[in-house]
């Protein structure tokens, strides 16, 4: 006896007690069947739910990668901030150094303003001072 044949009886709406009773139906069988089939859901849904938990344990793991990724971006952002801050404030030793007037620096070393950066006139200028006071010495 199979569970197509107890489903076709379910259909037609006879009483399973009955049937056990007429001896249409092993009630033996029908417990193994029975208990057959609640393994079979059983073991399905086992699998079903071992699978979901490791698509979500993947997805988990994808979240916190990213999450991770995201934070490390935002502390790097805020280290470039203090940097950038602490390159604007940084004031050097140069700008308090009373250098001679650029018209004296140009006129004692006979070169134009125009041919460099002001970065290189600054060093330049920098560098004379240096010699200069080096032959005082």
């Amino acid at each position: 006896m199979s569970l197509f044949f107890l489903s076709g009886v379910m259909d037609e709406g006879l009483d399973v007690k009955k049937l056990i009773n007429d001896g249409r139906l092993d009630l033996k069988l029908f417990k193994q069947e029975c208990s057959t089939l609640k393994n079979t859901l059983n073991t399905a849904w086992q699998h079903k739910r071992s699978k979901q938990s490791v698509w979500m344990n993947k997805s988990r793991l994808a979240v916190d990668q990213k999450t991770r990724q995201l934070q490390n971006l935002f502390y790097e952002l805020e280290h470039l901030k203090e940097s950038i801050q602490t390159c604007l404030g940084f004031r050097s030793l140069h700008e308090e150094i009373n250098l001679i007037p650029e018209e004296e620096y140009a006129s004692a070393v006979g070169t134009s303003e125009a041919c460099n950066s002001e970065h290189q006139q600054t060093l330049d200028r920098l560098y004379w001072e240096l010699e200069q006071r080096k032959k005082l010495l």
